[in-house]
């Protein structure tokens, strides 16, 4: 009888073994029969795990992307304001989704035309983001940087924030716009702040 501990790290492995996949290929021409091969399991065995391709690849992409915000959390300083905060923090994420587009630049083009996976991988890491951006408002209202906030307004602006700098990372890197957002971080973080004071 398998044990949790095993199955996830069978499961994990079949994910590492997928990076190479995903970056050689692309997400549009990896079969499962390139992902068996890279993880050195049977077609079965990889079923036995995920349904299909794309479970495999959103496996993959939420520890991508989880391992950027960790890097982005990791910049936050207790004792600075709200603004230089948000700044670093998004301003690490920023960096963090450059690096990963350029590893895996045939991913990036094929997301291009799947929409409906980025919303879905969206939704699943908002809260995780949504936990950062609340905790650093809340901070910000504490130390009187910002007014004073009722619960439900606070969960609102924490979505808005959080859904409004993603667009922008959605614009620059899935649809290759908006290339300077980088340089204007800072400024967009400043009207934000200016305004909730």
């Amino acid at each position: 009888m398998k044990t949790n501990a095993n199955y996830d790290v069978v499961k994990a492995g079949i994910v590492k073994a997928s990076k190479q996949v995903f970056r050689r290929y692309g997400y549009t021409k990896v079969s499962m029969d390139d992902i068996s091969k890279a993880a050195a399991k049977g077609r079965s065995t990889i079923y036995h795990y995920f349904k299909n391709k794309k479970e495999v690849f959103e496996a993959f992409a939420i520890g991508e992307f989880t391992e950027i915000i960790q890097q982005a959390k990791e910049q936050i300083h207790p004792n600075a304001s709200l603004a230089d905060n948000l700044l670093v923090y998004n301003a690490s994420k920023l960096d963090g989704l450059k690096a990963l587009a350029a590893e895996y630049e045939g991913i990036l083009r094929d997301l291009r035309e799947q929409e409906g996976l980025i919303r879905q991988l969206g939704r699943v890491l908002l809260r995780e983001e949504s936990e950062v951006v609340r905790s650093l408002l809340l901070t910000g209202m504490e130390r009187g940087e910002i007014a004073k906030l009722s619960k439900e307004d606070l969960n609102l602006l924490t979505e808005m924030i959080v859904i409004a700098l993603r667009s922008f990372e959605q614009e620059i890197f899935i649809n290759n716009r908006m290339t300077g957002l980088g340089n204007r971080l800072k400024w967009l973080i400043d009207i934000l702040i200016k305004g909730l004071q």
